[in-house]
């Protein structure tokens, strides 16, 4: 299906080679287009094109961006030589790779597969978008999609991927700072027993209380 912009080429073209017959037919066609009314799919559903888009052109974009890595360089090198002729252009848009997957998204005509934010001038709608395209409706992925999206809109966009591994670094922290109980410690817990250091974390914490409750008092 013919979307407006090959519509409009089509009549220029027409108009030009002095068709008037198409071109009065494909002008009659564009305002018809123009006055219908535009769907657009919802933020959320956008976003979640835009994340499948990112998933499903990562491979590509993996190997396209080792590529431009050795390009660079060589790029590097032969400035350093002031051979800027031998400098080759970076690889962009690889077949199968996340722009590309856009590209044929948006080529369908299909509003619920267009990856493009639908409502770039809404705030609501823009996060909405920002947090589907970065996976929070994936189980696990909610909290980093919201860090991500809170740095990128209060420090920038090179903050996003720091913020979204943030939750997870301090979830591994509090994990291995918190106590390692052994059955019996536990168990007192459950009683209501408050524990020792030594009782809590075990180890050398352990051995030192023992040791120090061990020395006899004077």
């Amino acid at each position: 299906m013919a979307d407006i912009k090959d519509l409009e080429a089509a009549f220029l073209k027409a108009d030009t080679a002095g068709n008037v017959e198409d071109a009065q037919a494909f002008a009659t066609e564009i305002k018809r287009l123009r006055a219908a009314p535009q769907s657009k799919p919802l933020p959320a559903n956008a976003g979640m094109a835009n994340f499948g888009a990112t998933v499903a052109g990562l491979p590509v974009d993996t190997i396209e961006n080792a590529i431009n890595l050795t390009l660079a360089a060589q790029g590097g090198v032969a400035g350093l030589m002031g051979r800027t002729d031998f400098m080759p252009p970076v690889i962009e848009g690889s077949f199968g790779g996340t722009e590309s997957i856009k590209r044929g998204l948006r080529s369908t005509g299909i509003a619920g597969l267009n990856p493009d934010n639908p409502t770039p001038d809404s705030a609501m709608g823009t996060a909405q978008y920002n947090l589907a395209s970065r996976g929070a409706m994936i189980p696990g992925l909610g909290i980093p999609a919201l860090a991500a999206t809170i740095a990128e809109k209060v420090l920038g966009p090179q903050w996003a991927g720091v913020a979204a591994m943030t939750p997870a670094a301090a979830g591994a922290t509090a994990r291995a700072m918190a106590p390692n109980l052994s059955p019996q410690a536990q168990t007192l817990t459950a009683e209501k027993v408050a524990l020792t250091p030594g009782q809590q974390y075990g180890g050398t914490v352990k051995r030192i209380e023992d040791a120090a409750t061990s020395v006899p008092v004077l």
